[in-house]
């Protein structure tokens, strides 16, 4: 007797949700729905191919999910610097001292309860715990803006572009603009000098909705999203993918040492309550704070997520590895959905907890519960052959 078809998880997981999401379902144009489902194997086998709904159908707005690229750059370019004799002893717990044009001379973290040191490290943590965005921007003027692009490159993030900080209003020119930054070792100091990257080439207009608020003012035309960050969903998921294989093998990716993608699967798998460095209250930071996956999967079991979200503009998007450490192999997870109700931009009227969030974990659920369903059928199917 053949084993029961596993190729098609995402339909199953589709229809189970389909008495209470149909109309997302029926119209997934509109909410700019994307989907990647892969299943993970128990040995290092690689996974299979993706199981994809409306990969690449349309622009979405990766938001903070750029913070995990982010990281991941920072610690390859620091990989790099590591092998130039003259930054032998520099690494992400290396003190920093950034001469930024705004804010002036910046040395210290207050969140950082080791010493209040201004560390890469440091940054990355509260990057991905709790989506900060000012860690994330020194984590972007570390690489600079030219690196940043060749970077992606390196990891295979070929169509994508990551061009300006978080929640920073300054114009193209300045975003490509990047401070010197001194890197405090001990007995002696190391520079990277101010940076100005290059000017990107010319997009094509990417329209989004159908209005958009400018400084308080009603445009009625489409926010044109070409000169903004962007991803490929597949791209975003593949990377997890990565990251979470190459630490439970203990190998190497990117040019990182394995102990440092041990170190950043762990992190991105923290909740905030879980995190000793910073400390954040349970009560301001509740354990799915960054993590919309949890509830659903809690429904269904004991599984650790290892992710990371981004939402802005009524964008909301999540990558992220499913594990328990009592079943087998796993499941990666990535959606993207737009959630504007009117499809006016920048008016802070999106659905972020009336759809994105309930569809999130529920999606979460399905997939897990169907996982495992089939995972049961096919052990029984294989012990009767």
């Amino acid at each position: 007797m053949a084993p029961p078809s596993l190729t098609r998880l995402l339909d199953r997981v589709l229809e189970r949700l389909s008495a209470r999401w149909g109309s997302v379902f029926a119209a997934p144009a509109a909410r700019r729905l994307q989907i990647c489902l892969s299943r993970l194997p128990v040995n290092d086998a690689p996974p299979q191919a993706p199981e994809l709904f409306r990969p690449d159908a349309d622009y979405f707005y990766p938001a903070s999910t750029v913070k995990l690229v982010a990281a991941v750059l920072a610690m390859k370019r620091v990989a790099e610097l590591q092998r130039d004799e003259m930054w032998q002893g520099f690494s992400l717990d290396t003190p920093l001292r950034v001469h930024d044009e705004h804010r002036g001379v910046v040395d210290r973290d207050e969140t950082n309860i080791e010493g209040n040191a201004l560390t890469l490290r440091h940054c990355i943590r509260r990057a991905l715990i709790i989506s900060e965005n000012e860690p994330h921007n020194r984590i972007f003027g570390f690489i600079g803006f030219d690196e940043t692009q060749r970077l992606l490159g390196e990891i295979g993030f070929h169509d994508a572009a990551i061009v300006h900080r978080l929640d920073d209003t300054r114009p193209a020119d300045e975003q490509r603009r990047t401070p010197r930054i001194e890197a405090l070792l001990p007995g002696r100091t190391l520079t990277l000098p101010a940076r100005t990257g290059r000017e990107p080439p010319p997009r094509s207009p990417c329209p989004v909705g159908v209005a958009h608020y400018r400084d308080g003012v009603r445009i009625d035309e489409p926010m044109d999203f070409r000169s903004k960050n962007r991803l490929r969903l597949v791209d975003l998921h593949g990377l997890v993918i990565d990251i979470h294989r190459a630490a439970r093998a203990g190998r190497s990716l990117h040019g990182i040492d394995a102990h440092e993608i041990a170190w950043l699967a762990d992190t991105m798998s923290l909740t905030p309550g879980q995190s000793h460095n910073p400390v954040y209250s349970p009560k301001t930071y509740p354990d799915a704070y960054c993590k919309p996956m949890l509830p659903g999967l809690r429904r269904v079991g004991n599984v650790r997520v290892m992710n990371k979200l981004g939402w802005a503009y009524g964008f909301v998007t999540d990558a992220a590895v499913l594990t328990d450490p009592a079943c087998p192999g796993g499941l990666a997870l990535s959606v993207t959905l737009f959630v504007s109700p009117d499809e006016v931009l920048n008016n802070d009227d999106y659905q972020y907890d009336e759809i994105a969030t309930p569809l999130i974990a529920d999606l979460a659920e399905a997939a897990w519960y169907e996982h495992q369903t089939g995972e049961r059928a096919h052990r029984r199917v294989r012990d009767d052959v």
